[in-house]
């Protein structure tokens, strides 16, 4: 979580070529903020996150680009993902080509027993970020 925070907020904090708006700046560094203190449960040591990535040498790269996808398990699966995304393709109903790629699932590793179910055995319904 923190390595996605300290992504975002290097993209609010960035003001060179390539930079989002200024009002999509200040939505991305209030979400950052949130999410930061919903992670950490407080805002200490939110400001040296902000300093970290202001002080990053690095622009976001061509601004922020999300990589759609989409990982499946088997290979009937796939063949029925590629046949959805051609069928969608050929009927003109998007302006331009579906861009999601389709890709094999990574090996899954189920985490730790104290991480299932983290929220119900916490008695809670939702998380709050």
């Amino acid at each position: 979580m923190t390595t996605a925070l300290f992504y975002f907020a290097r993209a609010a904090t960035y003001e060179g070529p390539g930079a989002l708006s200024a009002a999509d700046r200040k939505n991305v560094m209030a979400y950052v903020q949130r999410a930061y203190k919903g992670f950490h449960g407080s805002d200490e040591g939110f400001n040296n996150l902000i300093a970290a990535a202001k002080s990053s040498a690095l622009p976001p790269p061509e601004g922020i680009h999300i990589k759609t996808a989409t990982e499946l398990a088997e290979e009937q699966q796939k063949k029925a993902a590629e046949a959805s995304k051609a069928k969608l393709d050929k009927s003109g109903r998007f302006p331009r080509p579906i861009v999601t790629q389709i890709e094999p699932a990574p090996k899954f590793w189920r985490a730790e027993e104290y991480h299932q179910q983290y929220l119900a055995k916490r008695g809670q319904s939702h998380c709050a970020i």
